[in-house]
């Protein structure tokens, strides 16, 4: 487990600007770069860590490259609830930052772009997701996106840890 000073400088921030159709959430990790754009970026891993705990991950398409599709689903453990999510990558600078289109069940798709910043070992990955409009934008924050994205990093930070030990 992380220690103290750790949890609260690997906190989510989650910014909602007023009146602007977009989300901006930065987390760090201490881990380096490349190995968290190797596991975010890494079709295999997205199952361990993608998503809130309790939800099974099914990676249906993961292509990783400018124009490649992505389709993911949230499911029940008892297989009821399923959330669906997909889109399609651009803007893939390797090490560095990808944008994808996202669309979650029915509602207009948006765009995010994920930047991957180098802290000296450590890792700050920073989001900023586009909506079409405000009410979609907060159709989506009061979906639970906070918590999922929460529990999502919290989820990825432990599949750090257990990948950095085993190298």
């Amino acid at each position: 487990m992380a220690d103290a000073p750790a949890k609260k400088r690997n906190k989510l921030h989650v910014e909602v600007p007023p009146g602007q159709p977009i989300i901006i959430m930065k987390r760090e990790f201490d881990f380096p770069r490349n190995l968290v754009w190797d596991v975010y970026t890494d079709s295999s891993h997205m199952k361990n860590w993608w998503g809130p705990h309790k939800y099974d991950t099914v990676v249906h398409e993961f292509d990783f490259r400018n124009g490649g599709k992505w389709r993911v689903d949230n499911v029940s453990k008892d297989g009821k609830e399923v959330h669906p999510f997909k889109g399609e990558f651009s803007n893939i600078r390797p090490k560095e930052e990808f944008t994808w289109t996202f669309g979650y069940a029915d509602m207009p798709p948006g765009t995010e772009t994920y930047r991957f910043v180098d802290l000296n070992g450590r890792t700050r990955i920073e989001s900023v997701s586009h909506f079409p409009d405000v009410a979609t934008r907060d159709a989506i924050a009061e979906s639970g996106m906070e918590e999922g994205a929460r529990e999502t990093y919290e989820r990825l930070e432990a599949l750090l840890g257990k990948l950095s030990k085993a190298k």
